[in-house]
């Protein structure tokens, strides 16, 4: 039968924006589907100091669909597809309750007493890094990860007499990419760049006996390949507060 649905949502304290819905129903006889989609926004809780931006920004957006096919009276061919995106800017990460380094300053402990926070200020770093106590305030260069995913999966159920053979071929795959400012601070320190990428393949064949009788069955065999690939990467730029210590 026809079916459909929207709904849509807004929360005004971070703007959260919502909207999805479905329309599902058939086009013919032997020929129906489903198709539903989301997207969702919303703004972050809180407060980047370094970037004046509020933290963490967050989209979201999801499509799926349904067909199936009824070739004959004992086969039917159905296919799901699913696409998503799930992207973020920003983390809702703080640093709190910092430690001083051990010990007094020095010629040789010259950080001694100070927190890592005190010492990137000393280092000529911006004042938000200051800012250790949990007030929903925090101090980062900015991060973001970006996030893809597809599902597809294609099925064959066939009924030969009282037993049901099916097939099912599925493909998955996955990549994001993300920079963590690592430091987690406002500092010019280091960052980590990482990437990524999954994509997987299987494939089912199943026999199945009716249920009911004193003896069922499920005959079948399954195959699976998968590959992943991962990248991370530190990154030190060149007026960093690392490089002269490196250097020295």
């Amino acid at each position: 039968e026809f079916e459909a649905m929207v709904s849509a949502l807004y929360e005004f304290e971070y703007e959260e924006q919502e909207v999805s819905g479905f329309i599902s129903g058939p086009f013919t006889d032997r020929f129906r589907g489903r198709l539903a989609a989301s997207h969702r926004e919303v703004n972050g809780h809180i407060e980047n100091a370094t970037l004046s931006t509020d933290d963490p920004d967050r989209v979201e957006k999801m499509a799926r669909a349904w067909l199936e096919f009824d070739v004959n009276d004992n086969l039917t061919v159905s296919l799901k597809a699913e696409i998503g995106e799930f992207d973020v800017d920003g983390r809702q990460i703080e640093i709190v309750n910092e430690l001083p380094v051990p010990g007094a300053p020095s010629p040789t402990n010259p950080f001694g007493g100070r927190t890592y926070s005190e010492i990137l200020f000393a280092l000529g770093q911006g004042s938000s890094v200051l800012n250790n106590t949990a007030d929903y305030v925090r101090s980062s260069n900015g991060d973001f990860s970006d996030n893809n995913t597809d599902e597809y999966v294609l099925q064959a159920d066939w009924q030969l007499g009282e037993n049901t053979l099916t097939l099912i071929n599925s493909y998955s795959k996955y990549d994001f990419s993300e920079l963590c400012d690592c430091d987690f601070t406002g500092g010019n320190v280091f960052s980590v760049i990482m990437d990524e990428e999954f994509d997987q393949t299987s494939h089912e064949i199943r026999l199945t006996s009716p249920t009911g009788n004193k003896l069922e069955y499920i005959l079948g065999g399954y195959y699976e390949t998968s590959d992943l690939e991962f990248r991370d990467t530190i990154q030190v730029a060149a007026n960093s507060v690392l490089v002269p210590l490196l250097n020295s």
